[in-house]
């Protein structure tokens, strides 16, 4: 593995960890097996690790397919595979990193605002398509899928990003976007 990429790895992991705000270079040094000095040799500051970290995740998630089963018998198959399919993505080092990072940099960077409304938007955008999908084959009869795919990607969001989420967590939030899909 190249240095840098271990570099960043072990930002990223530090930062799940114990928060973006709370990793000194000094504490990636560490964790990376080399000095605070030999850190200079590759990013000429913290910054400049910060963005090379964000590329190497943004790499990461291009590598990553979602899927939605265009095969499946009913709704419930359809969102419970989708759901699986966004939770892996988004659960997998180090797209994962990059969740929390774009989270705890967004209300005050500009930059990672936006990052995380294009990750929003991929995961809005598979709900928005399942759920056409679920409108087309009539297994449910709902007007404004933008509104119900926007709600539903926005509350995954909030479960990924808590790193607690058990399969119960799961498994209560898709009925409840089920029982909303039937109602």
């Amino acid at each position: 593995m190249v240095t840098k990429d271990k570099i960043a790895e072990e930002y990223l992991k530090l930062g799940i960890e114990k928060g973006f705000d709370n990793v000194s270079l000094q504490n990636i040094a560490e964790k990376a097996g080399l000095r605070k000095a030999s850190l200079y040799s590759h990013f000429k500051d913290y910054s400049q690790l910060e963005h090379y970290a964000v590329e190497y995740a943004n790499s990461g998630l291009s590598k990553q397919e979602f899927t939605v089963n265009f095969a499946a018998s009913d709704m419930e198959t359809l969102m419970s595979e989708l759901l699986d399919s966004i939770i892996s993505v988004f659960t997998e080092f180090p797209v994962y990193g990059l969740l929390i990072l774009t989270e705890q940099r967004k209300t005050y960077s500009k930059i990672y605002g936006e990052l995380s409304e294009r990750l929003n938007m991929m995961i809005n955008a598979r709900m928005q398509v399942a759920l056409e999908y679920c409108v087309q084959r009539s297994w449910t009869d709902i007007r404004d899928t933008d509104e119900i795919s926007l709600l539903f990607s926005t509350a995954l969001r909030s479960y990924l990003v808590n790193s607690n989420v058990t399969d119960t967590d799961m498994d209560s939030l898709l009925r409840t976007f089920l029982h909303i899909l039937r109602t």
